[in-house]
This record gives C-alpha cells, sequence and structure tokens, in this order.
C-alpha cells in the first residue's frame, strides 16, 4: 500500500511511497520552461517571434539589429549604431564560444545566488553557434583548427556541447529554446511526381540528437500574398478631376507559426492533449503572447 503525501494545492505532483518518487506527472508547465526549436527560412520571423516576449534572454549570435518595434526581451550581444557588437560595458566585442560560456555560467550563477533572472533563453542562431564551436572543439582536443581535429570525435564534441549548453540551463530552471533556418528540396515520390519538403539546415548527426530531446518544434512560415482592394483615385477625365473606386492590387507578407501544413509535418513536435493550431502572428504586437495562449489552448482537456 502506498503512502502519500500531498503538496500544497497547485504547487506540484503527488510526494509518493515515503518520498521515493512523484505520482500524477510532472504536471504542464508554460512554453517559457521548455526545451524547444522555432525553424524557418530566411526572414520567417523566429527572431520577432521571441523578441515580444520580456522573459526571454536572446544570445544573438546572428549579430543583427533588433527587428521586432515593440521588442521586450534583454539581448546580448548588443550592436551599436556604427552595425558592430558591443559587450554589456558599451565597448566593441569580436564574440567566440568563450564568451557564450561565460555568459552561460553567469545566468546559472543567477539562478544558483536567487538573483531577478529570465525564465528562458533563445540562441539565435545554430549556424553560427555552430561556427563559434568549431574553434573551440579544436583547442579541447588539441588542435589549431576544427579540420585537424579526428573528424567523428571532433563532431560529437560539438553536438555534446550543444545538448550540454541545453540540459545546463534547463537543470537551473531556464526554458531553453533554439532557433534553426530551414531548407527544401523537391523528393520524388512516384513516378513523374514531386513533393516538397523542408529540412533543417544542421549536420545529420545534431538533428538526430535534437528531435530527440526536444519537446516542441515549432515552424515559422512566412509568405507574400497579394491583396486586392477598392480604393478611391482621383483622375483627369475630359479635363476635369473626378474621384473613381479602382482596384489596387498590393503585396503583403503574412507570417504563421504553421503545425497544420503539410510542408513540415516531418519536422513538427509538439506534446500536447489536442494538436496545435496555425497561429497568425503578421500584425500581432505580442506574437509571443499569442503562441503561449495557444498552447495552453491546446492543452486544455
Amino acid at each position: 500500500m502506498s503512502i502519500h503525501q500531498t503538496t500544497a494545492a497547485g504547487t506540484g505532483p503527488v510526494r509518493a511511497y515515503k518520498g521515493l518518487g512523484f505520482q500524477g506527472g510532472p504536471g504542464l508547465y508554460s512554453l517559457r520552461n521548455l526545451f524547444g526549436m522555432v525553424v524557418g527560412e530566411q526572414n520567417s520571423g523566429k527572431s520577432y517571434l521571441f523578441q515580444s516576449c520580456p522573459d526571454a534572454f536572446v544570445i544573438n549570435l546572428d549579430l543583427s539589429s533588433t527587428v521586432s518595434p515593440h521588442a521586450k526581451c534583454a539581448v546580448w550581444p548588443g550592436i551599436g549604431i556604427d552595425g558592430r557588437p558591443m559587450d554589456v560595458d558599451g565597448k566593441p566585442l569580436i564574440i567566440t564560444w568563450d564568451h557564450v560560456e561565460a555568459k552561460i555560467k553567469q545566468l546559472c550563477d543567477m539562478a544558483k545566488n536567487g538573483d531577478e533572472r529570465p525564465s528562458m533563453v533563445v540562441i539565435d542562431t545554430m549556424i553560427p553557434m555552430i561556427r563559434l564551436l568549431k574553434p573551440w572543439v579544436a583547442r579541447q582536443m588539441g588542435k589549431e583548427l576544427f579540420e585537424q581535429a579526428h573528424g567523428p570525435a571532433a563532431w560529437e564534441r560539438l553536438y555534446d556541447t550543444v545538448i550540454d549548453v541545453a540540459h545546463r540551463l534547463r537543470s537551473h530552471g531556464y526554458g531553453v529554446w533554439l532557433l534553426a533556418h530551414l531548407s527544401r528540396d523537391w523528393v520524388e515520390i512516384g513516378e513523374g511526381s514531386k513533393v516538397e519538403e523542408h529540412y533543417l539546415s544542421l549536420p545529420p548527426g545534431l538533428r538526430e540528437r535534437l528531435s530527440k530531446v526536444v519537446e516542441i518544434i515549432a515552424p515559422m512560415r512566412s509568405e507574400v500574398r497579394e491583396v486586392s482592394t477598392v480604393e478611391p483615385t482621383v483622375v483627369t477625365v475630359a479635363g476635369k478631376q473626378v474621384t473613381q473606386n479602382r482596384t489596387v492590387t498590393k503585396q503583403t507578407i503574412t507570417r504563421t507559426i504553421s503545425f497544420r501544413d503539410p510542408r513540415y509535418m516531418r519536422l513538427i513536435r509538439t506534446r500536447t492533449l489536442k494538436p496545435m493550431q496555425d497561429i497568425d502572428v503578421t500584425s500581432a504586437v505580442d506574437p509571443w503572447g499569442l503562441f503561449e495562449e495557444a498552447y495552453k489552448t491546446a492543452n486544455t482537456p
């Protein structure tokens, strides 16, 4: 017979078997506490999504300027008015993986000390993360260049470091989100028949490891659409100016967190009670808030 000790209402699962473990599962926690990935093609809105979250700390490995006029997140490194990356002291920074490691240690120390800190850490994006890791891994293996190290062992070390960074931050109470680019290709599915597929622009070994450990993979889709509207236009007719209604076609960019697009079916990962629906964030001031609300809805029985 089990002996249960119930925790305070709403604070967590039930302890069972004299403190042996917990019963009833870990319960639902928010998107800010997950280990997840947002993936998409260039300029699909990945950075824009996270810059609207006030609890996000974005490690800006792309070294790009803030794209959202409503940005609320914390970002490092910053970008100066001359376009150069800069550290928190305002001095120019030529970033290496040692700088990133120091920042990760700072985040872990903040958690240990109970300091005020962000809820989640965002790596933006993974291609420059790999580029920075290569010379760092080479030095760890006693080589000057990554190409001089034993290939399989060097890549294993690099992949393990990516996963270790996420696990260290998770163990200190941070959610972790990795941003990655997508590429596309046409795959033959039958004689004379092809289908468009998207895949992660990452080394196969890293793709395999991440697909097994992340809790959610959310694709971002950006599309250019033509929208026709009727607008009053002043024209000259027989020497007189008159106003006529004319159909005007304009191009508009839509951005969607796309869980229903069949092109992404092999990429998507979710752990929700109900399927996630597409989320239109085209003109949203708070796209992250829309993402959180949709996630809660998908987990409501």
